[in-house]
């Protein structure tokens, strides 16, 4: 009798604290996403130019989502690269214009998840590296994928180059 009891009662508790403790957990972005690095085609006055190194950052809502983007790596990676194989990016006054690719991007990578997981695609000019230390010093890096809560500055970039 004392365990059925006990039983109610814990049931009772966990139905009227759940939902308030999986609120908690559950923690609203917005969540940024780290792919690794790749290189675009580059136009200038309708000619091409080479190429320009380009780092793509994820926008998610929760970090949940950012958590299922890592796992499902690969299937975005290969959203990311089928888009970028043909993009041309247009140079305007010395920098690179992403609008255009970012919003392709952004379609193929939810179409290739299947759900609607990435609000906003940010391509920014240049290598970002992945890690700190030895690991962002590698030529392969492996991890791939990385979940941040803040978009990179400059400045961080820079102190991510030179290890310190």
């Amino acid at each position: 009798m004392k365990r059925i009891f006990a039983v109610c009662l814990a049931a009772a508790l966990f139905l009227t604290l759940g939902p308030n403790f999986a609120q908690a957990d559950e923690e609203e972005g917005p969540y940024y996403v780290q792919l690794l690095s790749f290189m675009l085609n580059a136009e200038q006055n309708g000619q091409r130019s080479g190429q320009v190194p380009t780092t793509p950052y994820l926008t998610t809502a929760t970090k949940d989502d950012a958590a299922i983007i890592c796992q499902k790596f690969s299937h975005v990676r290969e959203a990311v690269v089928g888009t970028a194989f043909n993009a041309v990016v247009p140079i305007e006054k010395g920098a690179p214009v992403y609008a255009k690719i970012e919003a392709q991007m952004k379609r193929a990578i939810n179409r290739s998840l299947r759900k609607r997981l990435v609000s906003q695609v940010t391509l920014m000019l240049g290598a970002h590296p992945m890690g700190q230390g030895v690991t962002s010093r590698l030529p392969y890096n492996s991890m791939g994928c990385r979940a941040l809560t803040e978009l990179p500055t400059l400045e961080d970039i820079r102190k991510a180059r030179s290890g310190r």
